[in-house]
């Protein structure tokens, strides 16, 4: 069913407003590392979400599935999450 398999993935969109060190890994795969700049733009796909680790979390917003997610650190710090 291709609705099925569309409603299925999960989308995260990374936007860089400072420079950040970003680490994505997706459920299905090996984990991409990169460094962005401002106004740098990144989407990942995966099945059932990813695992973050971000150097200068406040250089960075995310929006997971379509909704943005807010404050996710200060200037600098670093952080690990895991979305959803």
């Amino acid at each position: 069913d291709l609705t099925r398999s569309q409603a299925g993935k999960r989308v995260l969109e990374i936007k860089a407003v400072e420079t950040a060190w970003v680490r994505v890994t997706p459920d299905s795969g090996p984990a991409e590392e990169l460094t962005m700049s401002p106004g740098d733009v990144q989407v990942f796909t995966a099945r059932s979400g990813f695992a973050l680790q971000i150097g200068n979390a406040g250089g960075i917003r995310l929006r997971f599935d379509g909704r943005e997610i807010r404050e996710l650190g200060k200037p600098n710090q670093t952080l690990s999450l895991s979305l959803p």
